[in-house]
């Protein structure tokens, strides 16, 4: 509903068709691709958002060693730092969920 909101809001008074909506969602964001396009479909019902197309980039989870200082991409939630085996590691990215971009229809 959030993201529905904010495309309207963006929009304003402007009567635009979108056709797509370009999001960018961590792996930590509990945000679960397919289960946010179902739900998207019912929300968008009847607004300028309705069938409009959620693009989803999906972003990696990084981190930061605060020990030895490496920065690596984890596949698997163990925070440890491969090059050192330290526990002590920073998030650097992975929670985001964010509008990267919105695509109107060509008047």
């Amino acid at each position: 509903e959030s993201i529905n909101n904010i495309v309207q809001e963006t929009l304003g008074e402007r009567e635009a068709k979108v056709l797509r909506i370009n999001l960018q969602i961590g792996k930590l964001s509990a945000v679960v691709p397919d289960s946010l396009k179902f739900c998207f479909q019912f929300v968008a019902k009847d607004t300028p958002t309705e069938n409009a197309e959620l693009n989803i980039e999906e972003i990696s989870v990084t981190c930061k060693c605060t020990a030895c200082g490496s920065e690596f991409t984890l596949d698997f939630p163990v925070f440890l730092c491969p090059h050192c085996g330290s526990g002590e590691v920073k998030l650097l990215s992975g929670r985001e969920l964010f509008i990267k971009s919105i695509e109107l229809e060509e008047e």
